[in-house]
């Protein structure tokens, strides 16, 4: 973060050039680097432009510093935990401090996740006691519960609150001075799977109608890329995509791109329940959608191909009978189909399993795809979505 050569080397083509259309690179640069005296308009700006990677990799940095990378099983923890989290708008909240209890369960949540050698390097540098996470366990315990904790250790006008009684739980769990500071700013309990959001349509044949349905960012960003008639014929998934369009898929908020990709994919017209919502956010975890659906997907063509034929096999197994039935009139699916795209999905282990596949970096993920496809003879013909 302190060497901007270092820091551009770190950034895809599409991401640099995408600061650059600002014609203020150098001010967006600057703004990447000291987050804590930008103004929400440079970081929504800036995050507009940075991949959902390089974000997430943003975002921990500003959490737990430069401790080095981090393992597999710490990485898949904390890319669990942030499954259904807008990381644009948390990392605003994060720098602006606007949702103290947002900041402090993704705070937990991160931590929760190190192991114990990454955790005796960021431990420090936080201001933390090596007993934090033990002690904050002991704490909630003592006090009744995560809510009753909350509660204890919610900040109110005059300050911090040192009641006798937190003070004492905090103690006898071996928790430091520094310890109690830092818990006494947010809640202690981490709960990500609460309140999973079902999965909407968005109106991809009326452009007027689709944008009303989109934050004000998202609507100011595309206005400047694209007129109307471009969106259009963006949303149709035209094979020729209008001048800008990779532009302004890099506008969306990370909801929107899954929205307007499980519209295109399946013909969505009603929410989907939360269960088979909760289903396809799980296993899409390893596809990078904005790069998949800018049609700017980073690898060969044949990585790209595997990312969008496993999205559409993962979908499709994930929708309930009900679901299923109105996919299959909507886009002309044989209704057989499911059961070749079951055996598909049993060969790989489910979601679950469909995601650990995706996210492998010695290429035995992909393989594992195309034999398990191949071998229940599944037959895929996928229709280009939006952005290609």
């Amino acid at each position: 973060m302190d060497n901007p050569e270092a820091l551009k080397s770190e950034l895809s083509q599409v991401e640099l050039t995408c600061m650059g259309v600002s014609d203020n690179s150098q001010g967006l640069l600057a703004t990447l680097q000291a987050l804590d005296m930008a103004s929400q308009e440079e970081i929504t700006e800036l995050s507009l432009c940075l991949r959902d990677g390089t974000l997430l990799r943003l975002f921990l940095t500003e959490i737990i510093g430069q401790t080095g990378p981090l393992g597999g099983e710490s990485s898949a923890c904390i890319r669990a935990g942030f499954a259904g989290i807008d990381l644009r708008s948390a990392i605003l909240v994060q720098v602006t401090g606007e949702d103290e209890e947002q900041s402090s369960t993704i705070f937990q949540m991160v931590i929760s996740c190190l192991n114990e050698e990454e955790w005796a390097a960021a431990a420090p540098a936080l201001g933390l006691s090596l007993n934090y996470r033990e002690g904050m366990q002991c704490l909630t315990r003592e006090l009744g519960g995560p809510e009753e904790a909350a509660a204890a250790l919610q900040t109110s006008e005059q300050g911090p609150p040192f009641a006798f009684d937190l003070v004492a739980a905090a103690v006898a769990c071996g928790l430091s001075e520094s310890d109690l500071l830092a818990l006494t700013a947010t809640p202690p309990e981490v709960t990500p799977e609460d309140g999973v959001s079902v999965i909407a349509p968005l109106s991809m044949e009326d452009p007027a109608a689709f944008i009303s349905k989109l934050s004000s960012t998202e609507q100011s960003c595309i206005s400047t890329n694209v007129d109307p008639q471009q969106l259009a014929a963006m949303l149709s998934g035209s094979d020729a995509a209008p001048e800008g369009a990779e532009e302004v898929i890099q506008c969306f908020e990370d909801e929107t791109l899954l929205r307007m990709f499980i519209t295109g994919l399946i013909s969505l017209d009603t929410p989907l329940s939360e269960e088979t919502s909760s289903c396809i956010r799980g296993g899409l975890e390893g596809i990078d959608l904005r790069s998949m659906m800018s049609g700017a997907a980073e690898g060969n063509e044949q990585a790209a191909m595997v990312g969008s034929m496993s999205a559409f096999m993962l979908t499709l197994s994930c929708l309930n009978d009900e679901e299923w039935v109105a996919a299959s009139a909507a886009t002309g699916m044989d209704p057989g189909d499911r059961e070749d795209l079951q055996c598909v999905m049993g060969q790989l282990g489910g979601p679950e399993g469909m995601a650990q596949a995706l996210q492998s970096e010695d290429g035995s993920g992909v393989i594992a795809i195309l034999t398990a496809v191949v071998g229940c003879g599944l037959q895929l013909e996928m229709e280009p979505g939006p952005g290609g």
